[in-house]
């Protein structure tokens, strides 16, 4: 999930079309501790696990999405339009390209549904097992606003969880004027079921099929829908007395992590499930890159100050609701000469939805000298993954409970790698 709106111009890979499908992985990235590890720094790094890193040859668009699904990795191909995916527990080596012209940014995976969108503003569901495509009616669902170019992907309007989605509407171009439709893709034929307006237009939603509820974000209010009564009208919760919300927001176990107005304590914690909503001031951080919340754990990067952030890295911040989060990184110190170097340092952050497992990277257009691949596991320090001469470079990363997937290499040798959890 969710990244800096960066435009690098009309970068197109090559030998995309035919030559998405093939190219065998290459060979696995190791954990420190193996001894394939290097030795950097002040001093070595110690294994954490034994997870180990599938590098392929499967070209993917450095600056378009990267989503997974149940044992599905779908990503942007081409310039603006273009979705590529891959099974990696049969195909791991292979690609498929959906047919038609896709938006490469902004686009969800449910299960093993893809929910794409065009030009025209059409969402479309696409079978990756049936083969099939089922558009959905403009009367019903017209998308809005589209992204451009990947960037705060939590910002779509389209966000699926599970077999469920929730899509965001333009309210005057759709019949009954309902700006929230829930869409249930479990079976053939998608169902869409429209909720009720709140008092304010939206700018973003979210949903959690575990909870049963969507959530959607306007003005300095929260509205909290009940997925098992979609006819009801939603519970607002109300911040404006609470340094407002500028978001975006993450949604998770009962809580969103979210950006407030206020340019110095901007990261905030709100329990949904309160009498009185009451947020969390956690520590400043970027309002740019990535917030998460799954599995009752949190993680964000800060921006206090000058030691959050070297080389367009910043130090990541993990915790829950009743912890004092956790710090990556060494306040104060260059990461260049830490034990671990640059470990706590990315631009990107996951975490699985159990919470067991948290990845940073580094973020779109790779800095290979800072931008690494780590992990850290129930709130313990970072490591950092070794490819068999130094660290393990990688963007983009996203995670379920038995799949991790991001992009390696740079430019036009932009690849995907994944990760198959225990």
């Amino acid at each position: 999930m969710r990244h800096r709106l960066i435009s690098l111009g009309a970068f197109v890979l090559v030998g995309l079309g035919l030559s998405l499908v093939g190219g065998c992985p290459v060979a696995d990235g190791l954990l420190p501790g193996d001894s394939n590890n290097p030795t950097t720094g002040s001093g070595a790094i110690t294994a954490e696990t034994a997870l180990k890193v599938t590098q392929t040859q499967i070209p993917v668009r450095f600056d378009a999405s990267l989503t997974i699904g149940d044992d599905l990795v779908a990503f942007g191909t081409g310039n603006f339009t273009g979705v590529g995916y891959v099974i990696p527990s049969t195909i791991p080596a292979e690609a498929t390209a959906v047919p038609g012209d896709y938006r490469n940014a902004g686009f969800a995976v449910a299960g093993k549904k893809l929910l794409l969108f065009d030009d025209e503003f059409q969402l479309s569901i696409y079978d990756t097992t049936a083969k099939t495509t089922v558009p959905i009616a403009l009367a019903e669902v017209f998308l809005a606003p589209l992204p451009g170019r990947e960037g705060l992907e939590e910002l779509s309007p389209v966000v699926a969880d599970g077999l469920l989605a929730i899509t965001l509407s333009r309210a005057g171009e759709v019949t009954d004027g309902r700006m929230l439709k829930l869409l249930d893709v479990s079976g053939t034929t998608p169902v869409v079921t429209p909720l009720q307006n709140p008092s304010v237009n939206i700018a973003q939603v979210a949903i959690s099929n575990q909870d049963r509820v969507v959530i959607a974000h306007g003005g300095d209010q929260f509205f909290i829908y009940d997925i098992n009564d979609p006819n009801a009208a939603p519970r607002a919760i109300d911040l404006a007395n609470q340094g407002g919300i500028l978001g975006p927001f993450v949604y998770g176990s009962g809580h969103i992590l979210y950006v407030a107005k206020d340019s110095l304590l901007n990261i905030r914690l709100l329990n949904v499930n309160t009498a009185v909503a009451t947020a969390l001031v956690l520590n400043p951080g970027n309002r740019d890159l990535t917030l998460a919340l799954r599995g009752g754990r949190y993680a964000y990067f800060l921006e206090r100050n000058a030691y959050d952030t070297v080389s367009s890295v910043y130090r990541a911040a993990v915790g829950t609701p009743t912890t004092t989060p956790f710090e990556g990184g060494i306040a104060g110190d260059d990461p260049r000469d830490n034990v671990d170097p640059w470990a706590g340092y990315g631009g990107d952050i996951a975490i699985t939805p159990n919470g067991n497992w948290v990845f940073i990277s580094g973020d779109e257009a790779l800095d290979a000298t800072a931008e690494y691949i780590q992990v850290s596991t129930a709130g313990t320090a970072f490591k950092a993954f070794a490819d068999g001469k130094s660290f393990l470079s990688g963007s983009d990363v996203e995670a379920t409970d038995r799949l991790v997937a991001f992009k390696i290499g740079a430019g036009e040798n932009t690849r995907l790698a994944y990760i198959q959890l225990p």
